[in-house]
């Protein structure tokens, strides 16, 4: 079985993620010893605030679109799963 065409939807996660994971590995990456310059707060602030927009567009876009294609014996256990992981980092 070939490998599918990925969908303008796709691309669009796939380069939201990208600098996401940049940018996550970047501010674990800085050195103890370095921390407390104001770089690393901005750093972070920035990821917050990205990881936020795409959080809240994944919300708006991708959740929707899986609630109309699933159907409910499908959706059922993954909103019991979503569920209990939840209350595992509360």
């Amino acid at each position: 079985m070939g490998q599918r065409e990925p969908e303008p939807d796709d691309r669009k996660r796939d380069e939201e993620h990208q600098p996401l994971d940049g940018m996550g590995a970047r501010s674990a990456e800085v050195p103890d010893d370095q921390r407390g310059d104001g770089n690393d707060e901005r750093q972070l602030r920035a990821l917050g605030d990205r990881l936020h927009a795409h959080i809240r567009h994944e919300e708006r876009m991708l959740f929707p679109l899986i609630e109309a294609t699933l159907p409910d014996h499908e959706l059922a256990p993954l909103a019991l799963a979503l569920e209990q992981a939840h209350e595992q980092h509360d």
